[in-house]
């Protein structure tokens, strides 16, 4: 697949992941504890967001850094195996692939190991206008977590897309406190849809309420912003549309990439034409999906899967147009 065929580029954080199979507890100082498998597959927002656009027949494709080392050819070639073009993935000279450990643990929350590694040597110059110029959509995972990829960088790269009518859609990781908003009032007039979750976006805004954080978020640039909230559902505003949404019931294993299939399912639907409502239905079943086993993609559904779904099972559902 060359770059012109691509209908999405997903640009931001590339991962080795490590998953252990859930143990019952954080094993003692010094005690050995065996577990049922431990696996390697690629992570991170664009290629989990990739993996998930691809299951539902869009062309996808990866832009992003590895380091010039095994694990980088394993995300690569792993990548390629799953039809999704790697000619926008670039090599580090100097950083090692990212990677991550995963620990599942039963009835508490999933323990991290993390090395940003290539990743903080992602930068605007690793990006290829001409690989953009042909797509229909450029979605960016992870910004604000990309050290020397900052709000200028990425308001350029969505200028850019403004000015050839590309569907532009935002997504974030907050690594900390810090003065986000600086960033974000670069990039969010050029934003088509921003896709934070509730905390990250408490940490940017200082606000605990979902929909007066994206009334800031609206008042910022955003066309269009939904609030992720986990098992409370999630949140979508324009200036004249608010919508609520409960969650799907499916049975829980594991939440990791689960934010990264929501926006995979947003994107698709706008792009077959698809109402705001009708998006967010399917972005809730694509992350439902997502966390009924565990690893990033697993448990995707496909379009004929994910359509059957949607069809048989009930989402939760407030609509309220505005002004």
């Amino acid at each position: 697949m060359s770059g012109n065929q691509v209908e999405v580029a997903c640009i931001g954080i590339l991962v080795a992941d490590f998953f252990s199979s859930p143990i019952p507890n954080i094993p003692k100082p010094g005690e050995l504890m065996l577990v049922e498998s431990i696996s390697l597959s690629t992570g991170g927002c664009a290629a989990n967001t990739a993996v998930a656009l691809t299951k539902l027949g869009l062309k996808a494709g990866v832009v992003g850094k590895v380091g010039s080392d095994p694990f980088g050819n394993i995300v690569i070639n792993d990548l390629s195996k799953k039809e999704i073009d790697t000619s926008g993935i670039t090599k580090s000279p100097k950083e090692e692939t990212s990677k991550t450990i995963i620990i599942p643990t039963r009835n508490e929350d999933r323990r991290y190991l993390h090395l940003f590694g290539a990743n903080k040597d992602f930068r605007k110059k690793d990006i290829s206008l001409a690989y953009l110029a042909g797509v229909k959509c450029i979605y960016v995972g992870g910004f604000l977590g990309l050290p020397e990829f900052d709000g200028d960088s990425l308001a350029s790269i969505f200028k850019f897309a403004k000015k050839r009518k590309i569907l532009t859609v935002l997504d974030v990781i907050v690594p900390g406190p810090g003065d986000y908003l600086k960033q974000l009032r670069k990039t969010l007039p050029y934003v088509d849809a921003f896709i934070p979750n509730d905390d990250e976006s408490a940490i940017i805004t200082g606000e605990k309420d979902p929909e007066k954080q994206a009334d800031i978020f609206l008042g910022l640039g955003a066309d269009t912003v939904m609030i992720t909230m986990g098992l409370s559902g999630a949140l979508l505003k324009t200036k004249n549309l608010l919508i609520k949404s409960g969650c799907y019931d499916v049975d829980f294993v594991d939440a990791s990439g689960a934010g990264d299939a929501f926006d995979a399912g947003f994107m698709a639907a706008i792009l077959h034409g698809e109402s705001l409502l009708n998006a967010l239905k399917t972005a809730s079943a694509m992350g439902a999906s997502c966390v009924t086993k565990l690893g990033c993609s697993e448990g995707l559904f496909s379009k004929n899967e994910l359509e059957i779904y949607i069809k048989n099972n009930e989402l939760k559902i407030e609509e309220h147009i505005l002004g």
